[in-house]
């Protein structure tokens, strides 16, 4: 199918500019696919505005900062209390991404109700954001303008503007079902200086309806659509044919839209209406598409986000073997009839020709880099180089979130789990990268041994432990056993474990043998003395290797992930 191509860009120019949300079109050039365009508003975040009030008199902040910025919209239904910065995102959220205070703008936003929005006459809400109101910098008015009075505050200015702008582009990307964030949204805070300092009294938001304010209805009708999408879909017995029957259901009741009749029409076809309602006149392109087929996903609790290029948007989904692939419900759904070509694809597999990622209009671009906003983290889930492949029935899930299928450890973790060597952390994950300390490795070997350690409770051991600390029981166990020696009588119980050290645990728990199979590490002049002769036992054994390039790094500490590794060799001798 050919698409005649735009791609229109928000020039946030000016205060007025701000204020009537007028959208300059900008031609770009025509290519193979079809045009994703940030409806009119939502390209730019417009810049933080402030009021601000010295010596008791309010002032108008007359300073801009201006940016143009692509971000896209979109959304899926975060359950924002269930997230913390210490607990990031597994689902590929945006929100996931972000830092505390950017997810308190973010929380504040999602519990502000549409209706509030709707009925202040500037459509303009007031918020008490925790990290911003309070917030002081030293600075001055000049001519209505507050001047951070040194690098400091002004350092300080600028996240918090940062923050506010990286809440609202986050969820345009998880939350497709709030359309009145699709216009321009304005940031502004209210500040009041007093001998030099700065303090933020209150932030507010406000937002340009692009719907003709009737942003409720198009909720409402949205989140119904998505809902009765959802239960059909829900019927088929396996993931993929619940994916592929929302795929289906959305392509079969939409038409993409290559001429919109006009404004509204327009600005519709980039919201999930235009492809969640049928038989009307209001019809998508390729962001109608990816938010309507985000928010049947959602519905349906199948991981799904929306990702864009210059050009295009389209969605990943996280499947039942734990691994992201991608969808492109708009190359599928084309004049000559609905496919496949690009359902739950990887980025590696070929399609027209082309390997997926290498596609013009499938180059992955940061929403929040394209903003001019610092955000950390990575900015899409990290796909599968292959397509899926059906079984016919569900995989059996993977046992933690952090460990997947294509992680070349991924069955030794599976293995050790399953015998009870390894348990993951308190929120589910097994943290394959963190190294493991001294007295987690003798955990895991009281673990395969089946060691009742209650009778070690309160057992004086090593110098540096404290019977009553976690690893008391454990360490007393290992020092009687004699499975660690430790150090000039400590045992250094949270340092990792070493290579070496490793060796010399297993040499003692097993009872190997010392013996010279004349094969040495390139780097044996690095093994200290009392372990060599451990070293070359467990090599011996089948339970250690050298790395690509035949070392054993033996001073290297070891991951969990490596010690899983060591621990299913173990488990097959």
């Amino acid at each position: 199918m050919s698409h005649v191509i735009t791609l229109y860009k928000k020039l946030a120019a000016s205060l007025l500019a701000v204020a009537v949300a007028c959208t300059m079109a900008l031609p770009a050039a025509a290519w193979e696919g079809e045009a994703f365009r940030q409806p009119e508003g939502q390209e730019a975040v417009s810049p933080l505005i402030e009021d601000v009030e010295s010596q008791g008199e309010a002032v108008d902040q007359a300073q801009l900062i201006e940016e143009e910025a692509v971000v896209g919209e979109g959304l899926g239904y975060v359950d924002a209390a269930a997230f913390s910065a210490g607990a990031p995102s597994v689902d590929g959220s945006m929100y996931g991404r972000l830092n505390t205070r950017q997810r308190a703008c973010y929380d504040a936003l999602t519990a502000v109700s549409v209706y509030t929005i709707l009925d202040d006459p500037q459509h303009r809400i007031t918020l008490d954001i925790e990290g911003i109101t309070g917030v002081q910098m030293m600075g001055w008015v000049d001519n209505g303008s507050f001047v951070p009075a040194n690098e400091t505050a002004r350092a300080t200015y600028m996240a918090v503007q940062n923050d506010m702008q990286a809440a609202i582009v986050a969820l345009r990307y998880d939350r497709p079902d709030m359309p009145w964030l699709d216009g321009t949204v304005s940031c502004y805070t209210s500040l009041s200086v007093w001998g030099g300092v700065g303090v933020i009294k209150e932030v507010s938001y406000g937002f340009s309806l692009i719907y003709e304010e009737t942003e409720a209805s198009i909720r409402l009708d949205m989140v119904n659509a998505a809902y009765r999408l959802a239960r059909q879909a829900d019927k088929e017995p396996t993931t993929y044919l619940k994916v592929k029957a929302a795929h289906d259901l959305i392509a079969n009741q939409a038409r993409y839209l290559h001429v919109p009749p006009c404004t509204l029409s327009e600005n519709l076809s980039h919201c999930a209406y235009s492809a969640l309602i049928a038989g009307d006149m209001y019809e998508p392109v390729c962001d109608g598409y990816s938010k309507a087929f985000k928010m049947v996903l959602d519905e349906l609790g199948i991981p799904c986000v929306l990702v864009s290029s210059e050009t295009h948007m389209w969605n990943n989904v996280k499947m039942d073997d734990g691994r992201w692939y991608n969808v492109d419900l708009t190359w599928d759904d084309n004049d000559s009839g609905l496919k496949w070509d690009y359902f739950l694809i990887g980025y590696a597999t070929p399609v027209s020709g082309q390997l997926f990622n290498q596609q013009a209009s499938h180059i992955e671009l940061d929403p929040f880099l394209e903003a001019g906003l610092s955000v950390g983290g990575q900015h899409y889930p990290s796909k599968s180089p292959n397509a899926y492949v059906y079984l016919g029935q569900d995989y059996a899930p993977p046992k933690y979130p952090d460990v997947g299928r294509d992680d070349w450890f991924f069955d030794d973790v599976e293995t050790v789990s399953d015998l009870g060597y390894f348990q993951g952390d308190s929120y589910g994950k097994f943290n394959p990268n963190k190294n493991i300390t001294r007295a987690e490795f003798a955990q895991v070997m009281a673990n395969i041994w089946g060691i009742e350690l209650g009778g070690y409770a309160d057992k004086e051991s090593f110098s540096d432990v404290q019977p009553e600390a976690w690893y008391g029981p454990v360490a007393a166990w290992a020092k009687e056993s004699g499975l660690m020696q430790g150090d000039g009588g400590r045992l250094r119980p949270n340092d990792p474990i070493t290579r070496q050290e490793i060796c010399v645990v297993l040499y003692n728990a097993m009872g190997l043998n010392a013996q010279d199979t004349g094969f040495r590490f390139p780097d044996d002049g690095a093994i200290a003395g009392w372990a060599s002769g451990q070293v070359y036992a467990c090599y011996a054994a089948g339970l250690i290797k050298g790395d690509a390039q035949g070392n054993f790094n033996p001073g290297k500490n070891a991951r969990r992930s490596e010690a899983a590794t060591i621990f299913a060799r173990y488990a097959s001798l």
